[in-house]
């Protein structure tokens, strides 16, 4: 393999089942493919992102490291990726889009291909066959085509002057709960897409176990109410009732997390958050609606929908945070 082959292409059309979400979407360059031959040098097999640092040659004969970024470890489990697949001093092919600011050999990873003709890719994100649900237990993750405004309604509400003032003072490097391990509440905890989430729904709760952070959640459905000057936490206290075949959770006594509404904007003592799930006529989704009102920092109330697919073809794997290896 020739070490010394180093070119940029043109990309005018990506395969979208290798092009992956990451973090920090808008560092990249989206519109360039370079490729390169190379050697590994180092793997970090961590979370949020597993990384791959390659030594190669550019034009002038100098040498070049490039650090390639990927999915997490759950994402690259399922596409088929192990601790094994890479060891320091394969000799490697890749194909990467690069960072905007092209003195930073940085580059989201596209594929790489081993001497022996393997291939190396995420491809978590390719589309799931519709199977019905026998009920809500079971593996869930939001469909790859899932279009929901949720997200971009959530971040455009309007705050509170406490709301503005909390995220004018938030520091991500100093402040942000996912750096400590520590998972989103609802409803943004539903919401995950790149990460699947299981549930196991028992006579007297329903359990929801979050790949992403390991975060895990019970709603009690034994007719409890919520305790008076009951204990908050971040998942805060969940108790739930059916009406009919759709599960009502109504939720409160969140404890104050930093990116509970969105970056910076936590869950206020007052907040309440009430969920609708049910199953779609073909029970090949989980629909959630959201209503959520946390007066402390939202001048008014959020309602959005969250669609979930059922998927029992995948693994939920546990993330296994490591708060020295969140920085990246």
């Amino acid at each position: 393999m020739n070490i010394i082959r180093y070119l940029a292409i043109t990309v005018i059309c990506l395969n979208a089942s290798v092009a992956a979400a990451h973090h920090s979407e808008a560092a990249y360059n989206h519109d360039i493919i370079t490729a390169f031959d190379g050697i590994v040098t180092e793997i970090g097999w961590r979370n949020p992102h597993v990384y791959i640092f390659v030594e190669t040659t550019d034009e002038n004969g100098d040498k070049v490291n490039w650090k390639l970024e990927t999915g997490s470890t759950p994402v690259m489990a399922r596409s088929g990726w192990t601790q094994d697949s890479l060891v320091v001093g394969d000799v490697i092919s890749v194909r990467t889009h690069p960072e905007i600011r092209a003195e930073n050999k940085v580059g989201i990873l596209l594929s790489i291909e081993k001497e022996d003709g393997g291939i190396l890719a995420q491809v978590d994100n390719l589309t799931q066959p519709d199977i019905a649900a026998p009920g809500f237990s079971g593996i869930w993750k939001k469909p790859y085509t899932d279009d929901s405004p949720f997200t971009h309604n959530l971040q455009n509400l309007t705050l509170t002057e406490a709301g503005t003032a909390a995220q004018d003072a938030y520091d991500r490097d100093r402040d942000s709960p996912l750096s400590q391990c520590i998972g989103f509440p609802a409803p943004l905890l539903v919401n995950t897409g790149t990460f699947v989430f299981e549930i196991e729904l028992l006579d007297d709760r329903m359990m929801i176990y979050s790949e992403y952070l390991d975060s895990h959640r019970t709603i009690y459905l034994d007719g409890r109410d919520h305790p008076e000057n009951g204990e908050r936490s971040i998942q805060g206290h969940s108790i739930g009732h059916w009406e009919d075949d759709v599960l009502v959770v109504d939720t409160r006594l969140f404890a104050e997390h930093r990116t509970a509404n969105r970056n910076g904007v936590p869950s206020g003592a007052q907040k309440h958050v009430v969920e609708k799930y049910r199953l779609n006529d073909d029970k090949t989704r989980l629909l959630i609606d959201v209503f959520m009102e946390d007066p402390e920092y939202l001048t008014e109330t959020f309602e959005g929908s969250v669609t979930q697919q059922y998927t029992p073809n995948l693994e939920r794997h546990d993330y296994n945070c490591n708060p020295t290896g969140l920085s990246g």
